[in-house]
């Protein structure tokens, strides 16, 4: 690949629409600008400077809409949303990766049943790279493995705390119906069903406490009233994770398991209940978030508290509004 080591801009600048010229002899003369811009190099190469803007040319286009009387626009743009994700994305694809320490530690493992929660890590003050730019929806993330392949695959993970305003209606009596749950960005090719009674039966998800039940025992189960719509946990979807991305994640405390116990089958009430209340606003899913990140206190186990970042925040907040809620 070629880069240029300058570049250089030119615009034309016309006084009069075309609808206002009556004939090419009162034509205006535009003014040709031609504006060098400063030397570009290839990302990645080294350089020493870290400042997205100047990689990127982010100044450079402020001062271009300087020139040209954009002032304003460069006024509105200064330390909006929009502004700041674009240095995270520079950061992430454009700027030198900082070397890796490796974990004094190895990773927890991480198997079927195994329950996360997507964190904060306290050297960056950033989850993720791919949460923070890719996959927003995976901050403040409650994660139940579900499948594994072989020792090189990818785990097939479900998000358990991000309901939607979409409803699945149910053709029995009463027409009970609960909310449509995102469980992830990889559309299944058929419907899982999740359940955490032991009494319905069902295949175990490791030691997790909660079953996969078939379809049509769903059906039956509900039509003979030995079990309820709130009852199940309805997974279209799910999120794929690389063992090593996971470990890496893991290691960098952007990720943490949470131990498994009978403290387990609280989250799983309070998961199941985000999809029941048809009423109330979408749940954005933070509380049973934060009450699986502490699980472990009574054991030990509790890491530090997880730092807040307000930029991811605010991005998880757009998700939901936009996709969740649908506003």
């Amino acid at each position: 690949m070629c880069y240029p080591y300058y570049a250089y801009c030119t615009y034309y600048a016309f006084y009069a629409p075309i609808s206002a010229l009556p004939s090419m002899s009162n034509l205006t003369v535009p003014t040709i600008h031609t504006i060098t811009l400063q030397e570009l190099p290839p990302p990645g190469n080294g350089s020493s400077t870290t400042d997205p803007a100047q990689i990127l040319g982010i100044d450079t286009w402020s001062n271009l809409m300087r020139r040209i009387g954009r002032g304003v626009d460069v006024a509105e743009s200064e330390g909006t949303l929009a502004d700041r994700m674009l240095r995270e994305w520079v950061r992430v694809h454009l700027l030198p990766k900082p070397g890796s320490q490796m974990p004094s530690t190895p990773p927890a493992e991480v198997k079927v049943g195994s329950v996360l929660v997507s964190t904060v890590s306290r050297q960056t003050g950033l989850p993720a790279d791919r949460v923070l730019i890719h996959d927003q929806f995976l901050h403040k993330a409650l994660l139940l493995v579900l499948a594994e392949g072989a020792p090189d695959a990818k785990l097939s993970v479900c998000v358990l705390n991000r309901p939607t305003a979409n409803l699945v209606h149910f053709n029995l009596p009463g027409t009970p119906k609960t909310r449509v749950p995102f469980c992830g960005n990889r559309q299944l090719g058929s419907k899982v069903w999740l359940h955490h009674r032991a009494d319905l039966g069902g295949v175990a998800v490791g030691d997790s406490g909660v079953f996969i039940l078939p379809e049509a025992q769903v059906v039956e189960k509900m039509q003979t009233q030995e079990a309820s719509a709130e009852d199940f946990f309805l997974v279209l979807s799910v999120v794929q994770i690389g063992r090593a991305e996971l470990a890496g994640m893991l290691a960098a405390g952007e990720m943490r398991k949470v131990p498994p116990g009978p403290h387990l089958s609280g989250l799983w009430e309070r998961a199941w209940s985000l999809t029941q209340d048809q009423d109330a606003e979408v749940s954005d899913g933070c509380e049973l978030w934060w009450l699986a990140s502490q699980c472990g206190a009574e054991t030990n186990e509790k890491t530090a508290p997880a730092e807040p970042c307000e930029l991811a925040d605010q991005v998880l907040a757009e998700w939901i509004q936009f996709f969740a809620r649908g506003k």
